[in-house]
């Protein structure tokens, strides 16, 4: 039958809903017929015009089958698709044809095949993962599995583990699908996606980051996004710095956003923040607001602090150890010193004599909060001894010997 006879039957059977059959017939014409067909079609019926090449690619090396149109994609994506031993292989003009079989099929049609949350496969399955197109919210996605289940990883948690040489032996098998989080007090949402070693992280516009072990034990008793650390900025960092002659080579830590509005309960005002996991330390421990400001104006790792011993902690007459909760004055212990933040005084350091001194003899509340950060003794002929003035005194070191001058 002529071409031009063949176009209105076929565009009536397109348009009372036969497509089946209408793909039937065009796989049974010759193939200069069928894209002359074809090319007819598409002026009402567009995604019929892939249709003569997705035959040639499905069908290559294979014997005649079904052909059927695929469900087009959340990203508008159109394309056919046949049965195959095992599984379908599917067609679009934007990826080709490509084998979709076993657990990675089932995971596919669960979510609703090519016009659901996965799309067309982007590319031929790799071990026991495979890409797709994925979904607007989402952008490309990879499918793996394993004994753990089967699970998509959006596309910045796969750049993430390309950074490792092995990422299943780093980070172990995926526990989760990746799921929306925050926001965090400063704002800031992304997607997290949790595997048996840690959570990797991302946020639109930034790299995926990892948060894991102590860290992310920190970051979990915090309140997770939503607390007091909120999103990380930086992955796990390694010192290679350390005070002299101390242990402290090699410690990790982590820098988050930081809680502008609540300090996580501390006292503190909010304000940037670190999870720090010494060596020999049970737990991780949160630097925060303007103690983390002081901290890193003394030089950080690099300077004279070194690492905290503890959390920070609102000081009372009664008790320095004091406990969690609001207060107008709040202390944190480092190896080389301490920081010391009041709403009057700001957060000012004390070197590690000093400190010490103070808590020997009757704590900060009897020689107050400082005043000021600690400067050169005046008429002074050691250029090593300094002094800090306090709210009821002064404190003067000379010979590495701390003594309080109460006034």
């Amino acid at each position: 039958m002529p071409v031009r006879r063949v176009v209105p039957i076929l565009r009536m059977s397109l348009d009372g809903g036969r497509t089946a059959l209408t793909l039937d017939v065009l796989g049974r014409v010759s193939g200069r017929s069928r894209r002359r067909i074809c090319g007819a079609l598409s002026r009402t019926a567009p995604w019929i015009a892939g249709f003569p090449r997705a035959r040639d690619e499905l069908l290559a090396g294979g014997t005649p089958a079904r052909i059927d149109r695929a469900a087009t994609s959340p990203f508008g994506t159109e394309g056919f698709g046949t049965a195959r031993p095992g599984g379908v292989t599917l067609w679009s003009d934007r990826f080709g044809a490509h084998a979709v079989t076993g657990a990675l099929l089932r995971y596919h049609r669960d979510a609703g095949g090519t016009g659901g949350r996965l799309g067309f496969p982007a590319g031929d399955a790799s071990g026991t993962a495979q890409e797709f197109e994925g979904a607007p919210d989402t952008g490309p996605v990879t499918v793996r599995t394993s004994a753990r289940g089967t699970f998509a990883m959006p596309s910045p948690v796969v750049r993430h583990l390309g950074l490792y040489r092995d990422p299943y032996d780093i980070l172990g098998g995926t526990l989760s699908e990746a799921e929306a989080v925050g926001p965090s007090p400063w704002g800031t949402t992304g997607v997290a996606q949790r595997f048996e070693r840690g959570l990797v992280v991302a946020v639109p516009g930034r790299p995926a980051l990892l948060v894991a072990g102590r860290l992310l034990r920190l970051h979990e008793r915090l309140g997770g996004f939503g607390g007091g650390l909120g999103f990380p900025l930086t992955g796990a960092l390694r010192t290679v710095t350390a005070l002299p002659g101390g242990p402290l080579r090699g410690n990790w830590y982590q820098v988050f956003e930081g809680d502008r509005e609540t300090g996580w309960g501390s006292g503190l005002p909010g304000g940037g923040a670190m999870g720090v996991a010494p060596d020999g330390a049970g737990a991780a421990i949160p630097v925060s607001g303007p103690i983390w400001d002081a901290y890193c104006d003394a030089g950080g790792f690099d300077g004279r602090l070194g690492f905290p011993v503890a959390a920070a902690r609102g000081l009372s007459s009664q008790d320095l150890e004091g406990g969690a909760g609001r207060s107008s004055r709040v202390a944190q212990v480092f190896q080389g010193g301490a920081v010391l933040w009041s709403e009057e005084h700001d957060a000012r350091t004390v070197s590690r004599v000093v400190w010490e001194r103070i808590v020997g003899d009757g704590g900060p509340d009897a020689v107050g909060w400082p005043v000021a950060d600690q400067r050169p003794s005046p008429d002074d002929d050691d250029p090593s001894a300094y002094q800090q003035e306090f709210e009821h005194g002064t404190a003067t070191v000379r010979d590495g010997i701390a003594r309080i001058w109460r006034s």
